[in-house]
């Protein structure tokens, strides 16, 4: 999937083939960076990292007032 703004792919995403239980994405971002999004991402669990460090932490829990 390529994520585009204006006509211009700002960043690819690709689903990893083989996982149990999570999903696992890989981001490739137009600057040559790569980002990793692991979680439940269909529950709106997830974090995602560079370089190994978690960059976004990212949850929506079905009863709060609002998303965090």
């Amino acid at each position: 999937m390529t994520i585009e703004r204006g006509g211009q792919v700002l960043a690819t995403m690709k689903k990893a083939l083989f996982t149990f239980l999570r999903e696992h994405y890989t981001v490739q971002v137009r600057d040559g960076q790569v980002l990793e999004a692991r979680g439940d991402i269909t529950n709106h669990e997830y974090e995602i990292d560079s370089d190994g460090e978690v960059v976004a932490s990212i949850s929506k829990r079905w009863f709060t007032l609002r998303d965090t």
